[in-house]
């Protein structure tokens, strides 16, 4: 399931899903997906972006049962679009897992700092 709004400088997305992957040990994980992005053109060079997710892990046969956790992570991120061809990106990052067999989460932090850069477009013609 996917859902998406676009205004003039919004776009705001949700989406969940369901997905079964198989293990190694011989065992079937479910992982269930809600993810919420918001983004939003600031300036004409700079771009505001925010997104959120919250994953559930279960395995509940084979090898591995009771192989459960939720996993959460926030991800606000600016993009500066320095020329056509340079993007400069910075972002902050936090996750929280859940595991089952632990009394307590686990969280982490984490800044991103990114450089992108766009090669030109040559065309040749004859």
């Amino acid at each position: 399931w996917n859902l998406e709004k676009k205004f003039e400088s919004t776009r705001a997305n949700a989406s969940l899903s369901r997905t079964f992957n198989p293990s190694s040990a011989g065992d079937q994980a479910q992982t269930d997906t809600l993810n919420l992005a918001y983004s939003h053109i600031i300036t004409e060079k700079l771009t505001g972006n925010y997104s959120v997710t919250a994953s559930k892990y279960s395995s509940e046969t084979g090898c591995i049962s009771g192989f459960n956790y939720n996993l959460y992570q926030v991800s606000p991120r600016l993009d500066w679009r320095w020329t056509p061809e340079v993007l400069i990106n910075m972002a902050y990052g936090y996750t929280r897992t859940k595991r089952s067999w632990e009394s307590e989460p686990v969280a982490s932090n984490s800044v991103y700092a990114g450089l992108t850069y766009q090669w030109p477009r040559i065309s040749f013609s004859r």
